[in-house]
């Protein structure tokens, strides 16, 4: 398992290739949580105690969606950075910079196609096979 310290906020962050752990530099406390399994990001226990919520958005999607989603949540809520090299190993598939395979497009914040096509050609290849 490898380990960072955030600089800015002092939280952990710790990951083995599969999953990936954000515990609060002020209280010890798990924040934040993704695998393939998907998405957890908490509160602090302090901030539990104080206002009795825990969960600040949770999902199954532990998809390359699901991993942009975390990020950016973690950086919102916490001011948290994800270190480039925590990236589950499971989103290997897929591009950073997520453009086609096919014409080259390339989209920036959701994936819009399935694999590595755009929705354009993804439904090119769809009706091409259709008519084969």
């Amino acid at each position: 398992m490898e380990s960072v310290r955030d600089p800015k906020t002092d939280d952990e962050i710790g990951w083995d290739g599969k999953t990936v752990w954000v515990n609060s530099g002020q209280d010890g406390s798990n924040i934040g949580r993704f695998s393939r399994f998907g998405v957890d990001v908490h509160a602090t226990v302090t901030k539990q105690l104080e206002t009795g919520k825990q969960c600040l958005n949770c999902s199954a999607d532990g998809s390359i969606d699901g991993w942009d989603a975390f990020c950016e949540l973690m950086r919102k809520h916490h001011r948290v950075t994800i270190p480039k090299e925590a990236r589950p190993k499971h989103l290997d598939g897929f591009d950073d910079d997520r453009s086609c395979i096919s014409c080259g497009f390339s989209w920036s914040t959701k994936r819009l196609g399935q694999g590595s096509l755009c929705e354009r050609c993804l439904s090119r290849n769809v009706t091409n096979m259709r008519t084969i």
